[in-house]
């Protein structure tokens, strides 16, 4: 398996030694290529041309989850991860600082799970898509949660599979996808 680069309308392939088999949405972040797979997260180093994989392993210092479905990069460069089974992981790529944000029955100890992908509002709370947790709102500055699903009285989700969003800043709204349901709206105002 391989990828493909476009440059001085040029194409050149070269080869990935560990296979990419299911890739999120790709982030660029300060010249790097930032690719959530089902092993991992992989940084594509575009000055190098080098890979280097991050994953799952025993000491904290690391992923909670191997199994990425959503990747955000925030205002601040921090990349948000999100994992299947494995909640949210908070990355600061400069200083390799990890943070876990775990999946809870609880609201205001976690997130539902699992997580499908997210987004920043212009408030700096994060959006977070779940599958069967409707869609959980997260703000990094009070550490509080915020559930939005189909039986609260607080929107009108006709289901909690939650597979796309998208944050409309001049109407203050959320587009959200949702999984055989079709497009839902959520006013962040009321």
């Amino acid at each position: 398996m391989g990828c493909t680069a476009f440059k001085a309308n040029k194409l050149t392939g070269f080869s990935v030694k560990r296979k990419i088999r299911r890739q999120s949405v790709p982030i660029l972040l300060k010249g790097n290529i930032w690719i959530g797979t089902f092993n991992g997260l992989n940084k594509y180093d575009k000055n190098t041309g080098e890979f280097y994989r991050y994953f799952k392993q025993e000491h904290n210092k690391s992923l909670s989850h191997s199994s990425i479905w959503g990747l955000y990069c925030d205002k601040q460069g921090t990349i948000w991860i999100g994992t299947y089974s494995g909640g949210i992981n908070y990355f600061n790529p400069q200083k390799q600082i990890y943070r876990e944000y775990q999946a809870s029955s609880k609201e205001e100890e976690g997130l539902s799970s699992p997580i499908i992908g997210m987004l920043e509002d212009c408030e700096g709370n994060l959006w977070i898509c779940t599958e069967r947790g409707g869609i959980n709102k997260y703000n990094p500055a009070t550490r509080t949660y915020k559930r939005y699903l189909s039986k609260s009285s607080s929107c009108n989700l006709p289901h909690d599979n939650v597979r796309a969003v998208y944050y409309d800043s001049l109407q203050q709204v959320l587009w959200l996808g949702i999984h055989l349901k079709g497009l839902n709206k959520l006013d962040m105002k009321t």
